[in-house]
């Protein structure tokens, strides 16, 4: 028979062993945090944080290629899916040589269902940003991308909805449609939708 002190050290193995099999739940592994995964604002040459690659676009060349990166939406089972778009939480660019990624920084407010993905025009030589969900959008040269990415540059071109006084009615910008590579057209979203075409200048500033 055991003595009582011998019961207990086998009581407590036991108890040990049961907890330690690998039926038991473990304890989870410490998580890094979202300062840890951050990118590096400075070089911005690492993953974007804790999100997700949802859509990609590269140019035609292959020099670059534009990111968006955020979480993919979550719907309940009964209802539709919604568009991938809605999880987009930023726009980076990732470059080939010498290989860099740099993040769109638009100067107003997007919100989830204002970002659009098709920016690139057709030749890849220009692409238009939208900077806000009431405009404008820039038109940036491709070759100046990078340039303008980093504050370095300004847009080639802003187009928008014209007014003449503060204060006064501005749609949404909706999304643009290429009509080829050097004309876009405009959904302004109101009560009233209108679409009107651009031409854009030259890729190479003219």
């Amino acid at each position: 028979m055991l003595e009582p002190t011998r019961r207990i050290a086998v009581a407590v193995a036991g108890a040990c062993a049961l907890a330690c099999t690998s039926s038991a739940p473990r304890p989870a592994g410490r998580e890094a945090s979202v300062d840890e995964a951050r990118v590096d604002e400075a070089s911005e040459i690492e993953r974007p944080g804790p999100r997700e690659l949802l859509v990609e676009r590269a140019s035609p060349d292959g020099s670059f290629t534009a990111e968006w990166w955020g979480h993919a939406p979550v719907y309940e089972p009964h209802e539709s899916p919604y568009p991938i778009e809605y999880g987009i939480e930023g726009l980076w660019f990732r470059f080939a040589d010498p290989p860099e990624r740099l993040r769109f920084r638009p100067r107003g407010t997007l919100h989830f269902s204002d970002w659009q993905t098709d920016v690139i025009a057709p030749d890849g030589r220009r692409l238009v940003l939208l900077q806000d969900r009431f405009g404008p959008y820039h038109v940036v040269a491709a070759e100046r991308l990078r340039d303008y990415l980093r504050g370095e540059a300004e847009p080639d071109q802003v187009i928008g909805w014209e007014t003449r006084s503060p204060g006064a009615f501005v749609p949404v910008h909706g999304p643009i449609r290429w009509i080829d590579a050097a004309t876009i057209e405009v959904l302004y979203d109101s009560e009233t939708p209108e679409r009107r075409r651009y031409a854009l200048v030259d890729a190479s500033g003219g």
